[in-house]
């Protein structure tokens, strides 16, 4: 992880039984929404990540990139984030199931090129 780089820890991990796909979508639902939930700097990038495990297998994670340091210093502290995040996938939960079935992307893909979207694609 690079300076800059914060990783979430999210509470939707444990809805799932091992179905990286499934939760790969999610997060891609919850990476499309994330500027509802709070502000970052436009140039801040929210990318979905193979996350490396040494007790396991790799998952998927959401990482913000912060370019700069100013971008850094303006983003929320982590745990507040974590939690709105957490707090909004509660609240629209059904909705973020529904989302994802429209999602194309899995974590075969995700896996295989480490990120998503490429740097400096802001696009879903």
């Amino acid at each position: 992880m690079r300076a800059g780089t914060p990783l979430l820890d999210l509470d939707i991990y444990e809805d799932e039984s091992n179905d990286l796909t499934t939760l790969t979508r999610k997060l891609e639902v919850i990476r499309q929404n994330i500027y509802r939930i709070f502000t970052l700097t436009p140039q801040t990038e929210i990318d979905i990540v193979s996350l490396g495990n040494p007790y396991g297998p790799n998952y998927p994670c959401i990482e913000i990139y912060c370019p700069t340091s100013k971008d850094l210093d303006a983003m929320p502290e982590i745990e507040e984030m974590e939690n709105k995040i957490n707090n909004w996938v509660k609240q629209n939960f059904v909705i973020i199931k529904n989302l994802s079935k429209n999602i194309t992307l899995t974590w075969e893909q995700i896996d295989s090129i480490g990120s998503f979207p490429a740097r400096g694609e802001k696009s879903s």
